[in-house]
């Protein structure tokens, strides 16, 4: 069975290969790659080969939760695979098959995942205009209970260089364990087509902010959540006298992120936060914000303590709302310079901005110059 299938494949890459005048070796390449895919599936249990045929898919060992994943065996519209896998048991969606009866993305607030049916709004899939999925809404009388997560925390953090700081080293814990389940191909696949279903991007757009994540877990992974809280001392002038500086966490913070990318941003702001022994609320724009919802729900499963964080899903005016009454010691704010300037009125300085700069980016000619430089070259030509 297996040289059908490798006879399959060459000429499946040899038909490439001639349409695009590419060379033998290029071709087999292609052949080993595949090949080697092909033995990875078969050891990983996701193929049977003993039902004669060659693309019959094994049940899984397990007793995991359903859910379908496309793998890819070189282009995402080579070959797909809809299989059970126990390194997806985290999710609690389906990028492949998306709707408001099978994906309610929830709000994170004390360590429990909360979804009113009440208060949602339905986002639409940008490709049929038909409904995708149905998100938490949080409304303004329904905000008490992520003031109360946020006033809960004391300014001195969770943790600090003097107080708990055991937690450290279990960040770097969690860093390992969710920097390996994004390495396996599932995982990133999942979370890449994901990103894909409400974001205009390409597939290796959306793998390279899995990647640049799961370099970021890399590096933070074993003790170096805790090196990067490092002090430094200072000697006194006089005997017995002596100057130790600290990072300290500012506590209750805030995190506000926009909608060009998914995962990227807010999962490294979120996680920097929580390395220094703050508590964030973390706050998506909602036509994306399901991408950083199973990636909260991977951290969950690789081990961060529930209550660290808060995931809220609202509009602008009612985060707005919140800070103003929470006010938290600091806010990390993604976004334009309107509302930027806005945040840093009201929140009297308390905020980091990451904002869209200046209203021009590009210094060139002007249309009509290129139209008549365009011209002029025509007539010069004839």
């Amino acid at each position: 069975m297996l040289l059908d299938l490798y006879e399959l494949l060459a000429m499946k890459i040899c038909s490439v290969g001639v349409a695009c005048s590419k060379r033998k070796d290029q071709c087999i390449s292609k052949l080993l790659t595949l090949s080697f895919r092909w033995s990875w599936l078969k050891r990983s249990g996701s193929l049977n080969a003993s039902s004669g045929r060659c693309f019959s898919y094994a049940k899984p060992q397990t007793d995991v939760r359903p859910s379908r994943i496309a793998l890819d065996l070189q282009d995402p519209k080579f070959i797909t695979v809809q299989a059970k896998n126990p390194a997806l048991d985290f999710a609690s969606c389906d990028p492949e098959h998306l709707s408001p009866a099978t994906c309610k993305v929830a709000n994170l607030v004390g360590g429990v995942w909360t979804y009113d049916p009440a208060s949602h709004c339905i986002i639409v899939d940008p490709l049929t205009g038909k409904p995708m999925m149905s998100v938490a809404d949080v409304k303004p009388h329904e905000t008490a209970p992520f003031v109360a997560a946020l006033r809960a925390c004391p300014k001195y953090g969770l943790h600090n260089p003097l107080r708990r700081v055991e937690r450290y080293r279990t960040y770097g814990d969690v860093c390992a364990a969710a920097a390996a389940a994004l390495g396996e191909p599932v995982v990133a696949r999942f979370f890449a087509r994901l990103i894909q279903r409400v974001s205009p991007k390409s597939y290796q757009q959306a793998m390279g902010e899995v990647t640049v994540t799961r370099a970021f877990l890399h590096n933070f992974s074993g003790d170096q959540v805790r090196f990067l809280a490092r002090s430094f001392g200072t000697p006194g002038d006089h005997l017995g006298q002596s100057t130790q500086g600290y990072r300290w966490p500012y506590g209750p913070v805030a995190i506000i992120t926009p909608f060009n990318f998914p995962l990227e941003i807010p999962a490294l702001q979120l996680l920097g936060a929580l390395f220094m022994g703050n508590k964030p609320l973390l706050k998506v724009d909602q036509k994306v914000s399901v991408v950083m919802e199973q990636f909260l729900r991977l951290l969950l499963r690789c081990g961060m303590p529930p209550d660290d964080a808060a995931f809220m899903h609202c509009s602008g005016a009612v985060a707005h709302s919140l800070l103003l009454e929470a006010r938290p010691r600091n806010t990390v704010f993604t976004g334009s310079s309107r509302v930027a300037d806005i945040l840093a009125r009201d929140l009297h300085g308390r905020i980091k901005v990451e904002g869209a700069g200046f209203d021009w980016k590009i210094v060139g000619p002007m249309q009509h110059e290129l139209r008549s430089a365009a011209a002029a070259a025509a007539a010069a030509a004839a």
